[in-house]
């Protein structure tokens, strides 16, 4: 699991700073890193729009097994690699 942030509110890159602070709000304990312009999320998104927040479950390959809705654990741990 990763956490992409593209901008802030001020519509600015994320810091280093920003990405703790996001991490910390939302008790998370997996990567958070900046993606500038949505240059990676960008590749897995259908037409012109980003829903947000987007969850994208990929599979080994970096097929996309499920876009824009709520992954379960069991969807996780059966894309996994072996």
């Amino acid at each position: 699991m990763i956490t992409l942030l593209a901008q802030t509110n001020s519509q600015q890159t994320p810091t280093q700073a920003d990405l703790q602070l996001w991490a910390d709000t939302y008790s998370l304990n997996h990567p958070v890193v900046a993606d500038p312009n949505f240059g990676v999320t960008g590749r897995f998104i259908d037409g012109n729009t980003i829903a947000l927040p987007s969850m994208t479950l990929l599979s080994a390959g970096a097929q996309v097994v499920s876009r824009d809705s709520w992954v379960t654990g069991s969807q996780v741990a059966a894309n996994l690699p072996n």
